[in-house]
């Protein structure tokens, strides 16, 4: 399941400091940060929240990435070496 799919059916805005676990291109899990909320995502949980949220990577392998959520895959758990020691 993409991130943007889970983000279409949460229940509860994700605040600052929420955290997702995300593959990249290779297959490595990172651990995303919710960064920012914006306008709507407070307002509104019908809109996509994707849009709304900033993320950020903690090893910033997902630079580019994280401005293309509802395109990651969830993953189960973290496997970044550099994720995990943060």
């Amino acid at each position: 399941m993409t991130l943007g799919a889970v983000l279409a059916r949460v229940k509860v805005v994700p605040k600052v400091g929420d955290t997702e676990i995300v593959l990249d291109r290779a297959g490595v899990a990172h651990i995303l940060v919710v960064a920012g909320v914006r306008g709507s995502a407070r307002d509104a949980l019908t809109q996509v929240l994707a849009g709304d949220l900033d993320f950020m990577c903690l090893c910033e392998g997902l630079a580019y990435e994280t401005r293309e959520v509802q395109y990651l895959e969830v993953a189960p758990h973290a496997t970044c070496i550099q994720c995990l020691a943060r």
